[in-house]
Formats: C-alpha cells, sequence, structure tokens
C-alpha cells in the first residue's frame, strides 16, 4: 500500500477536465426540451440459480475503418495533443438505422453496445443514466413488436481526479498508437451479410483515412442471453425470467495487428491503466476497471486487450500487458469474480425492462441500490427531473484529492522489478555487497555440522 500524490499530472488533469465538460454539453443540447416523470422501479434481483449464459450466434456485418496498432514499446511517450478538448458528436444507437434493420430482419430483442452492459453490471461508482427508446416495428416476416434501444450513458456529473487522467491518457494512447495513415483494415470489404438500410453513414471514404482523423467503425453482431435449460423452441415472451433474450450488440475496434501472409488480422482493444507509484510495482485494477475488461473481451471473443500501464507523472509506458478472453476468464476466477451470476442479474433486469410501454425512457442506476428507477414522459401530478439542469454547472474544477491508499498488485512483475530484483509491493531492498561470500562448510575437522 502506498500513499496517493495529491496532484499527479495538471496537464492530463486539464484535458481530462475538458472532455468531460464537452460531453456534458452533449448531453444537455440532446435534453434541452425533455422531461421525466418516475413510471416504474425496476428490481435489481440476482437469480436463485445463476446458470446464464451469453452465447454468440452470428457475426451480421461491419462497416468502416480500423486503424493499425503500432507496437508499443516500454519507455515510450504519449504526446498529449490540444485536439483532446474537440469531442465529435458520438452516434447514438437510436438513429442507427442500421441497427435497427439488422434486428427487424434478425429478430432481435435489444440493441445496445458493450458500454451499456458495463453500465448495467458495473456494481460500483456512482449513480449514471441510461436512455432507452422504446418504439415499435415490423419483422421480416411481418409480425408487429417492440423494440428496445439501449444507448450510451449520459456522462458522470463529476469525476475524480483519477477517472479524469485515466480518461484522458487512454483519448491519448489512442492517438499515439493508432494510426491511419500507413495502413489500415477496411472492414467493408468483409461485410459477411447487406441488409436494405443504407450504409453511407457508416462507410468511410478513403480520403478520409488519409486526413489522419479518427474514423469511426461498428461492427454488429446476434447474441442470446439465455438460461442453460431454457427451451429451445419456446418464443421470446415478454416478462418470462427463464426466456432467451437476443441482443443485437453494435462494437467497436480500436485497431489491428497485421498478421502473416496467410493469416488474418488480429483485432485489439486499447486499455490504460495509469500508476502512481511504479517504483512499487503495478497498481492493481478495480472491480470497475476489471468487469469492463471482461465486457469488452467476451463481446469481442476474437480480439486481444492491449493494456499499456502508464507512469502517471512522466507519462511514460511502464509496462505492456496482452490479454485475450481465456486469460481474462482466469483472471476472473482467481479474484472471485462470478461472470455467471453478473449474467444472470443482467438477464433479470432486461426481463423487466422489457416489460416497459413504447416510448423515451431514462434508466437511473444506482450500483449500492436494488431497484433501477425508469424516468419516462411526464405524468399529470408527478414530479418531473430535467436533465440539463443537471449539466448546469460543469465540473470543471480542479479539486485537489485526499490522499489515500493505493494497492499494488503483487501477482504482476513490472520490468522495474525485474531489473532491481525486487518482489512486488515491497520496499527497496538494502544494498546488497556484490563481494562473493564463500558458502559456508557442511563439514568441519571431518564432523558433520547442523546449519
Amino acid at each position: 500500500m502506498a500513499g496517493q500524490p495529491p496532484l499527479v499530472n495538471k496537464t492530463l488533469l486539464q484535458m481530462g477536465t475538458s472532455l468531460l465538460a464537452s460531453k456534458q454539453d452533449e448531453a444537455t443540447l440532446r435534453f434541452s426540451n425533455d422531461t421525466f416523470s418516475l413510471h416504474k422501479e425496476l428490481p435489481m434481483k440476482k437469480p436463485a440459480t445463476s446458470e446464464v449464459h451469453l452465447k454468440p450466434i452470428q457475426h451480421l456485418c461491419s462497416s468502416g475503418l480500423v486503424a493499425s496498432c503500432q507496437k508499443i514499446n516500454e519507455g515510450a511517450n504519449f504526446i498529449l495533443q490540444p485536439e483532446l478538448n474537440r469531442v465529435k458528436v458520438s452516434s447514438q444507437l437510436r438513429d442507427d438505422k442500421v441497427a435497427e434493420g439488422l434486428a427487424c430482419k434478425h429478430f432481435a430483442d435489444v440493441i445496445l453496445s458493450p458500454g451499456v452492459v458495463f453500465a448495467l453490471i458495473n456494481a460500483s461508482g456512482k449513480e449514471k443514466d441510461v436512455p432507452l427508446t422504446v418504439r415499435a416495428i415490423k419483422d421480416a416476416d411481418g409480425r408487429e413488436r417492440k423494440l428496445f434501444v439501449i444507448d450510451k450513458p449520459l456522462p458522470a456529473k463529476s469525476l475524480g481526479d483519477y477517472k479524469k487522467m485515466t480518461w484522458a491518457a487512454k483519448k491519448a494512447a489512442k492517438r499515439a498508437f493508432l494510426s491511419y495513415r500507413e495502413k489500415y483494415f477496411d472492414f467493408a470489404k468483409m461485410s459477411v451479410e447487406q441488409c436494405k438500410s443504407d450504409f453511407a453513414q457508416d462507410l468511410v471514404d478513403y480520403s478520409a483515412a488519409k486526413s489522419g482523423h479518427a474514423i469511426r467503425n461498428h461492427v454488429y453482431s446476434l447474441w442470446c442471453l439465455e438460461h442453460k435449460f431454457a427451451s429451445k423452441t419456446a418464443d421470446t415472451a415478454w416478462g418470462r425470467q427463464g426466456c432467451p433474450i437476443h441482443l443485437l450488440v453494435r462494437s467497436q475496434c480500436h485497431g489491428f495487428f497485421e498478421g502473416g501472409p496467410a493469416e488474418p488480422p488480429r483485432f485489439v482493444q486499447m486499455g490504460v491503466k495509469l500508476e502512481r507509484k511504479p517504483d512499487l510495482g503495478a497498481e492493481a485494477l478495480d472491480l470497475a476497471e476489471f468487469t469492463q475488461d471482461w465486457v469488452s473481451m467476451i463481446l469481442r471473443p476474437e480480439a486481444i486487450l492491449l493494456r499499456a500501464r502508464v507512469d502517471a507523472k512522466s507519462l511514460k509506458v511502464v509496462q505492456v500487458e496482452h490479454k485475450d478472453l481465456k486469460v481474462i476468464t482466469k483472471e476472473a476466477r482467481a479474484k472471485e469474480f462470478d461472470s455467471a451470476a453478473t449474467l444472470g442479474a443482467l438477464h433479470s433486469l432486461l426481463a423487466e425492462i422489457i416489460r416497459l410501454q413504447e416510448g423515451r425512457f431514462l434508466l437511473r442506476i444506482n450500483p449500492k441500490g436494488a431497484v433501477v428507477h425508469a424516468y419516462g414522459p411526464p405524468l399529470p401530478n408527478h414530479s418531473s427531473i430535467n436533465l440539463s439542469l443537471d449539466y448546469k454547472s460543469h465540473d470543471d474544477k480542479l479539486v485537489v484529492e485526499k490522499e489515500h491508499s493505493i494497492q499494488i498488485d503483487p501477482e504482476v512483475v513490472t520490468p522495474l522489478c525485474l531489473k532491481n530484483q525486487r518482489i512486488p509491493a515491497t520496499f527497496l531492498p538494502r544494498k546488497v555487497s556484490k563481494r562473493f561470500v564463500k558458502p559456508q562448510s557442511r563439514y568441519k575437522k571431518g564432523k558433520k555440522v547442523k546449519l
């Protein structure tokens, strides 16, 4: 355990504060004229049995370009660019016609992203608001039903210094190690299926790739969240706890490693862990960080997690870790993270969500609470909330956090520990003389001596 310095990197902290303020401005514009009233309380109850599985069904299609991931060397520096402050308006799932067309064709119940899954199952952190849109659609066979589109969570009303710096460091890492200039991978050439919807909003031209700006790519896949002993022939029945729920997941790929002549590219998800005490060892991941990595890998089973451990003060890369789904799952078991119970809680919550009527809702999730408050259109004689007022005052103050302990992971051996021949999470050893010391003989004057 080690004490945390009150302020590590002021430049990085200012960038994280600017990112949060930009996201809050975007949320204010989206919900400037919207008010919500409490409609229903959805229980967050875990099932009695944890036999719930997330099963991949089919990769549907992909669009956009994927950046080439450069080799990250230990000791490399980040380049903090002012362009970090320019935050583009992200595309919302409710406006994605491609996702809606695929959901109608493949009978998906819920449209979401890995970030939404993480927000629904994260058992730590602060209260978060998740937009939900329920609309009536017609399937490919003409049957009318409801489609539930869960968008990315709204930005937090406030963040700690470490969270802000981690956010800015991840943006900086993508700009430093992901590039479209030399090589990039075109997803449009490997699309498995083309639907009737127009892909022009997602496909990008090659001239934009040469400019070096970030280009969005989308990967659409179909998953099934079901109990292990659920009926294989039963159709989706709203509200039944044991029914399978079909999910259409829209995800993104950060980058790729180029394979051999006959090998396909290996897709990469970029992660950053700020190290505040790199001289003592690698900082342990908290529950939220570990859950986010697990969700990212389970929904991208063919990708690898590239986690760069970065010195928070000098912004030098201390260590680079390569993790795949098998390694993440093994670490989850060692940390007593019950993935089946987590998926069971997700299934239970989604089974309550798909009971809602048509309209726009706001799911207010409190990780420490037992219910999720579903806010919908304003009701007469009911109190209402206005999200634009929540973001009226920006969290743009550099607040010095109080010192608290930092947990060092003793199972991660950093290159610095190997160089200094040190055990992780220990103090600096006493200097040992390099003079050769002859080992004590086990025999003395012909007699055996007990050592």
